[in-house]
């Protein structure tokens, strides 16, 4: 919990965004999820003291609407 809270300050003096999530896995306590441009970094502490780090990056493309059907068709049930 020591590096969790540790973590959560460095995040709040160096201003960067952020938000807390409660993990639902048995072996998780939180998932941090940090938003800087062009990226979300996904931040899990476990029980067991280790994490686990996830990062999403921007390609840089902007899409119209149109991306959105795509996004029902390849993904909806």
């Amino acid at each position: 919990m020591k590096q969790l809270n540790e973590f959560l300050e460095k995040l709040a003096q160096t201003q960067i965004n952020y938000t807390i999530e409660r993990k639902i896995k048995d072996d998780a306590i939180m998932r941090i999820v940090v938003r800087i441009p062009n990226e979300i970094w996904e931040i899990e502490f476990m029980v067991d003291g280790s994490k686990i780090i996830e990062i999403f990056k921007s390609c840089g493309e902007i899409k119209d609407e149109k991306s959105l059907d795509t996004m029902f068709e390849k993904y909806g049930d």
